[in-house]
């Protein structure tokens, strides 16, 4: 049986940095005032606060992995994406670039550039607004990554991401 997990806001219970609290300007909520990462980890999930550089909550999953809708609400109609945490990442569909860096090695900066070049591995962008190049998000297919899929330019002459003479 599969649970539905929603892409709406069900929180109830918020978790903020207790130095960040102590130094918010009154005319901020914590929300706004808030600076926080939140990712997985070899044992679970952390948030944690880039302001002060210290942990805020470290959850320990013990081993287990649990299902996750990583979906914003407006992406769950177009990108289906299903993973379980926090080892479960060769279950997803798709990957930002900085999860392909972590599990591929492949730089972010690297990805970009093959992007703004209209080469290297074929990428979908969600939530980008009409008639523009900037914003959205970037998704990999793993599957692409996997099987070595590289979109060529001119340059490139039709050469194969996993050719020798592309690495030397």
């Amino acid at each position: 049986m599969t649970r539905n997990i929603p892409v709406t806001n069900k929180i109830k219970m918020y978790y903020h940095c207790g130095l960040c609290l102590k130094e918010r300007p009154q005319h901020l909520s914590p929300s706004e005032w808030a600076s926080v990462e939140v990712g997985a980890t070899k044992l679970g999930i952390q948030v944690w606060c880039k302001r002060h550089q210290a942990n805020i909550l470290h959850i320990d999953f013990q081993g287990k992995k649990h299902p996750a809708n990583l979906a914003c609400k407006k992406e769950a109609a177009i990108m289906k994406t299903q993973t379980e945490l926090p080892d479960g990442f060769d279950k997803r569909l798709f990957l930002r670039e900085k999860e392909v860096e972590d599990i591929f090695g492949i730089k972010a900066s690297t990805l970009r550039r093959q992007r703004t070049g209209n080469y290297g591995f074929p990428f979908t962008v969600v939530g980008r607004p009409k008639n523009t190049n900037k914003g959205g998000i970037i998704f990999y297919s793993v599957k692409d990554i996997e099987a070595g899929k590289w979109k060529h330019n001119r340059k490139l002459k039709g050469k194969n991401f996993n050719d020798r003479s592309l690495n030397s």
